[in-house]
């Protein structure tokens, strides 16, 4: 009969547990709004990826300032300023530009005086807005995803009525992909390759701190351990050397004489650069693709250096065209219609060459 050599085996994070949390809409226990994902933290999640992300976060801003354009200025009498704060149009329309495209929403708080009229307009960052089922009333905390939260008392502000009295009440503006309560957000196909363009960056960083890194197979040569010595190791070896985080560390191991050391066998090679380089070509164009958008448009090179004023320019029209304006222009009706006049706002559309200063001195 044919001898069989018995061997065991312990894999080393067995299961790979997501960093992306759900974005799922639900009614949460004993809440009178719906929750926005996993413990209601899904818009923190998108904001932190935007600051974390820097192609996203150029893109965003990037964005804002076309679609603010070259000024932006009310059309009406009364409204030279939006509010008692001293914000500037463009000011207000930066931030709802830049909420609109992070979250796929953007809230306007409407502030009417003692004789009924509309006297003030303010942006209420949508990290922090919660909405009823038909988005007829909204709560504002900053406490929204604590686990305390249930203690805080939110501000309740009713849907905005154009014809009616309310002192507070609030426009919601959605992108037209939204389906639910909340917002869908422009980038939200591409957010996966978002989160691999963070840990790329991760990596790299720990690698420097941590000297190098190693994909390899660790032999404990001590016998065959108990299940539960086997899971011991396991969750000290997961904490202390797996994951973009602690790439770079190195191991300690200490033995009862070195036919009982432990074995380090190498899976993969020491290309790390290369392989991550070309990963991180292909998330990066698949995060420019979502937002249907040209590296070139926000100052990032293409391995094409060859990028003239006229492929720019027929760049810029296209994306103007399918993404500047539509956004310019929804939130232009928000106003309108609250204001009761069509182009109540009037944005002076980008331009690269200051139209008031053309030598472009700044003054």
């Amino acid at each position: 009969m044919e001898n069989k050599v018995q061997m065991g085996f312990a894999a080393v994070n067995k299961t790979l547990e997501s960093k992306i949390p759900s974005s799922k809409e639900g009614e949460g226990r004993g809440k009178h709004y719906v929750i926005w994902g996993d413990n209601d933290d899904f818009p923190n999640f998108l904001y932190q990826s935007y600051l974390d992300c820097p192609i996203v976060s150029t893109i965003i801003n990037g964005t804002a300032d076309f679609i603010c354009g070259n000024s932006v200025k009310p059309n009406i009498v009364g409204f030279e300023y939006p509010n008692r704060l001293g914000e500037s149009w463009e000011d207000l329309f930066s931030k709802l530009a830049i909420d609109y495209l992070i979250f796929g929403v953007a809230y306007i708080q409407v502030i009417r005086n003692n004789a009924g009229n509309i006297a003030e307009f303010y942006h209420l960052d949508a990290r922090y807005v919660r909405s009823d089922d038909f988005n007829q009333m909204f709560w504002y905390s900053k406490d929204f995803g604590k686990k305390w939260s249930r203690s805080n008392k939110a501000l309740i502000y009713p849907k905005f009525i154009k014809d009616s009295d309310l002192a507070s009440s609030i426009i919601c503006i959605k992108t037209p992909q939204s389906r639910g309560v909340y917002g869908t957000p422009i980038w939200g196909s591409a957010i996966k390759s978002v989160m691999t363009e963070i840990g790329i960056d991760s990596f790299h960083l720990n690698e420097l701190d941590n000297n190098f890194s190693a994909s390899a197979i660790l032999n404990f040569n001590n016998g065959q351990p108990s299940e539960e010595q086997v899971d011991e190791i396991e969750k000290n070896v997961e904490e202390k050397f797996t994951g973009a985080e602690n790439a770079g560390r190195f191991l300690l191991s200490f033995n009862n004489g070195k036919d009982n050391a432990t074995t380090v066998e190498r899976l993969s090679s020491d290309d790390f650069d290369k392989r991550y380089d070309a990963l991180a070509k292909k998330v990066q164009q698949q995060i420019f693709t979502a937002f249907g958008a040209n590296p070139n448009l926000f100052g990032i090179p293409t391995e094409n250096n060859g990028f003239s004023n006229e492929q720019y320019e027929e760049s810029f029209r296209l994306y103007n065209r399918t993404r500047v304006k539509p956004i310019a222009k929804r939130l232009i009706d928000a106003f309108d219609k609250a204001l009761g006049q069509m182009g109540s706002i009037i944005i002076e559309p980008f331009t690269l060459v200051d139209n008031n200063n053309e030598d472009n001195n700044i003054q």
